[in-house]
């Protein structure tokens, strides 16, 4: 039944049997000049009482019970008989007059300050069983105190998950919540989902950041909570700025044990495109520099305590792509010089990031003495990495890459052919992000001593890129036949769905991402070869198309992963990548 009270401040639950009982506030207006006093409107109805109550299965203490009905406490026999170990909390205070009810705060105390610590939870008539409430505030570390609002129940107490004599405490988490799904309006982001169907379930926690997802529940520092009552599958994140927005929710039971999260991310406003590119390639690999580390002295120390930056030639890609995964394992840039001169502005950006060592990839026939001295010049020590060929000059970088890394390698590597660049290109943000040795295989399969370096670098597992018009098939038999773990192959119809394959890869097996994904010309090197280790620093991949028209597998990606992409990065200038693909790039991510 319905009773109005109205004119007064007092409020109260007269008329309610002992034990029986709940209400609600359903409707609430503040006194004005014209109606003084406060109004509500109760909606009363009986329930069962705390004899009817269950226990908890398997876990719990709890304290005394305030039975809202009653305006008291109330003893709870089942609690206490699974918990005797444990000194039950009997402060309360203070329960404030229910006059004031929409702002009725409660706060609970604990007498054993040094027990760990509990969680309020009420007991759902609806239901028939005991329900997570959100406390207003965290737990006060000084004295336990919990504050709250008591909305809509007859009974709460305090519960902690401790095993009583003779119960098993229960460890197994609830499922995670289902179909989340994030739409955006203007700034404003809505969430909707279901809540899992476990018997104990107890609530939710939704949680944002602007660059990544939570693992866990216990991985959410740094992360923003979302105000939620932990039961409604709804919840509004307002006012956010353009950009991706990563939502991480989890539910959990009453015995406080959490699920496995569950994911999704949300773009606000109208996603935007960085040219990287510059008035030759070597200007280009500049550009990709100072987007990867736009201050000054801004470079990382290395594992052997230097600040490094890599250069190889720009007049062939064998050695720069090879190096990707160097620049990864000291953590800097990839930059080009020509054959015989060190391009002044090159210089000077490795001026600008503070590097005290150069790393010069291939022989004197690729990069010449001249620019040896001149990278000396500059006051940083210069180390060469070099082989007899292509091949040889990819073993040494990859067993220098491996070396750096020492223990910290996880035996991953990436092989591709050394007769044509796409597929590697395609696999540089792997090599550079993961920092994956990349191997070169030729036309009739590895050489000699390509097997016998991955071997010695302790390579257990090999990613294959291309198809076996690429790197034949005899390379898988190979490489199966020598090492221990797995050996699988990224390939496409054509270089196009390689790399789009690749990147699909990254991001589902290699915990890279789509935004900030980088277009690349797949008829030419030059742009697009210090990109790669730019998206590998970032943690984002490349996808390749024709100069004059997108290709349909790197259409079919960005269309297909569009919702997740904010930044699109274009490597090169327009004779490289048309407007046409440009703008069609920017439709399929819409």
């Amino acid at each position: 039944f319905k009773t109005a009270y109205s004119g007064d401040s007092e409020l109260n639950a007269t008329g309610m049997r002992p034990g029986i009982g709940v209400f609600s506030v359903d409707e609430f207006s503040p006194g004005t000049t014209e109606t003084p006093g406060a109004t509500f409107e109760l909606e009363m109805r009986e329930v069962p009482g705390p004899a009817a109550m269950p226990s908890p299965p398997g876990w719990m203490f709890a304290s005394d019970v305030y039975d809202v009905s009653l305006d008291e406490l109330v003893f709870l026999p089942p609690f206490d008989a699974v918990t005797s170990n444990i000194e039950p909390m009997l402060d309360r205070e203070p329960i404030e007059d229910l006059a004031s009810f929409p702002e009725l705060m409660i706060a609970i105390t604990p007498d054993i300050v040094e027990a760990p610590p509990a969680e309020p939870f009420y007991y759902d008539e609806a239901m028939g069983s005991w329900m997570l409430l959100s406390p207003a505030a965290p737990p006060n570390p000084e004295t336990g105190e919990i504050v709250f609002h008591p909305i809509h129940f007859s009974q709460f107490a305090l519960m902690r998950p401790l095993p009583g004599p003779g119960v098993s405490a229960d460890t197994t988490p609830p499922l995670e919540p289902w179909r989340l799904a994030g739409t955006a309006s203007g700034p404003d982001v809505t969430l909707t989902w279901s809540n899992p169907t476990d018997p104990d379930f107890a609530g939710t926690e939704v949680w944002h950041s602007d660059t990544h997802y939570a693992d866990s529940i216990l991985d959410v520092g740094g992360m923003f909570q979302m105000p939620s009552d932990g039961r409604t599958p709804f919840a509004v994140d307002e006012g956010r700025p353009d950009g991706l927005h990563y939502y991480s929710v989890f539910s959990t039971d009453i015995a406080g044990n959490w699920s496995d999260g569950a994911y999704t991310v949300v773009r606000v406003g109208d996603p935007m495109s960085t040219p990287i590119q510059g008035s030759n390639r070597f200007t280009t690999a500049v550009q990709a520099s100072q987007q990867a580390f736009p201050a000054d002295d801004s470079l990382p120390l290395d594992p052997e305590g230097h600040h490094t930056v890599v250069v190889a030639t720009g007049r062939n890609w064998p050695d720069a792509l090879g190096g990707s995964s160097l620049a990864g394992a000291v953590g800097g840039p990839l930059l080009l010089a020509d054959t015989n001169a060190l391009p002044s502005y090159v210089g000077d950006e490795i001026t600008r990031l503070g590097a005290d060592r150069v790393m010069l990839l291939g022989g004197e026939a690729a990069v010449s003495s001249d620019v040896f001295g001149a990278l000396e010049d500059l006051s940083v020590d210069v180390e060469r990495i070099s082989g007899s060929n292509r091949f040889s000059t990819a073993e040494k970088i990859a067993d220098r890459t491996v070396e750096l890394l020492d223990t910290e390698y996880d035996g991953v590597a990436l092989v591709a052919t050394g007769r044509a660049f796409p597929d590697a290109l395609a696999g540089s943000p792997l090599a550079a992000g993961k920092v994956w040795p990349i191997y070169l295989s030729d036309t009739s399969g590895l050489h000699t001593s390509t097997m016998d370096q991955i071997t010695d670098d302790g390579v257990t597992d090999v990613i294959v890129l291309g198809g076996e018009a690429a790197v034949p098939a005899s390379v898988i038999t190979q490489l199966e036949s020598t090492l221990s773990g797995d050996v699988d192959r990224l390939w496409g119809s054509d270089r196009y769905a390689t790399a789009a394959a690749i990147a699909s890869y990254a991001v589902d097996s290699a915990h890279m991402h789509w935004d900030g994904v980088a277009m690349a010309t797949g008829t030419d090197f030059p742009d697009a070869m210090s990109g790669g280790v730019l998206q590998g620093l970032d943690g984002s991949v490349v996808l390749l198309t024709k100069s004059s028209s997108l290709s349909s597998a790197s259409q079919t990606a960005l269309e297909s992963n569009g919702y997740r992409i904010y930044e699109v990065r274009f490597l090169g200038g327009e004779v490289a990548i048309s407007t046409a693909v440009r703008a069609a790039v920017m439709t399929a991510i819409k």
